[in-house]
């Protein structure tokens, strides 16, 4: 279902993503996705990186930086943003 309460959308922006094992760069990295990919968000952590704190979310693929990705409330509007990409 495109719309249910509580569940969130992650849309790849990046061109390549890497999916890491756990939370953070330094970790194995288990898979990639493409940019325009969408994914359930499974979960989602906050990370040090150096001094600053950096939002990292969890799909069956593996984590995925905030910085690399939309998070969208319902899968419908991931998929317009996904048509908008370029």
């Amino acid at each position: 279902m495109a719309i249910e309460p509580g569940i969130e959308w992650l849309l790849v922006t990046s061109p390549y993503t890497a999916c890491h094992k756990e939370a953070g760069y330094e970790n194995p990295v288990e898979s990639y996705l493409r940019r325009g990919e969408i994914r359930i968000v499974e979960g989602s952590s906050t990370v040090k990186i150096d001094d600053n704190y950096e939002k990292w979310f969890f799909v069956k693929e593996g984590w995925i930086p905030e910085n690399c990705a939309r998070i969208f409330s319902n899968k419908l509007r991931a998929q317009t943003a996904k048509s908008e990409l370029r």
